[in-house]
This record gives C-alpha cells, sequence and structure tokens, in this order.
C-alpha cells in the first residue's frame, strides 16, 4: 500500500509525502473545521480520547475563545470593538 501511495505521489508530481503526513493533516483539517476530538478520535481509530488530545491538543488552542464567543453569542453579548488582554496573531496556513 506504502509503494502505490507513493508512486501515485510521484506521478501527480508531489514531494515525497509519508502516509502518516495525511493522517496528521486529515486530523487537523478537522480539528481547524470544529469536528469535536471524539468523533476526530474515532475516525483515526484511537482507542481513547486522550490519545488524540495527547497527540493535536496543541492544534485545539483558540477553541476556549471561540467557545466563549458562541456563549456570548446565545445571552446576545456584544463582542468588543478592540482585542482585550494580549494581541492575538492570525494562524498562517502553510501550503502542504
Amino acid at each position: 500500500m506504502l509503494h502505490h501511495f507513493q508512486k501515485v505521489c510521484a506521478d501527480a508530481e508531489l514531494p515525497k509525502l509519508r502516509y502518516y503526513d495525511l493522517r496528521h493533516t486529515h486530523a487537523s483539517l478537522l480539528i481547524a473545521n470544529g469536528l469535536h476530538p471524539k468523533l476526530i478520535a474515532e475516525r483515526l481509530g484511537h482507542s481513547s480520547i486522550k490519545l488524540t488530545m495527547d497527540t493535536y491538543g496543541h492544534l485545539f488552542e483558540g477553541s476556549d475563545r471561540e467557545a466563549a464567543k458562541k456563549v456570548d453569542q446565545l445571552f446576545g453579548a456584544k463582542a468588543p470593538t478592540k482585542p482585550v488582554g494580549r494581541k492575538v496573531v492570525p494562524i498562517r496556513k502553510k501550503a502542504i
């Protein structure tokens, strides 16, 4: 299977990729799109959500901010016009 994957990548003139790179990208994209960690764990075949969070937990940073915004929206609070506290720097997505 790995040999076939490498051939497909070469035929598509893609850089050499490990099969694991696709798995990691898949998980990262699911996290970025807000899929619940339990569902991600199931898709990856992890025996527990702890393994998923230990491996990909750093990618969930900022989700607390998003949760706070959603709670504010539920209660009709208006978002501040200026950032409060530390400066928020947008994450730049890297091309694969």
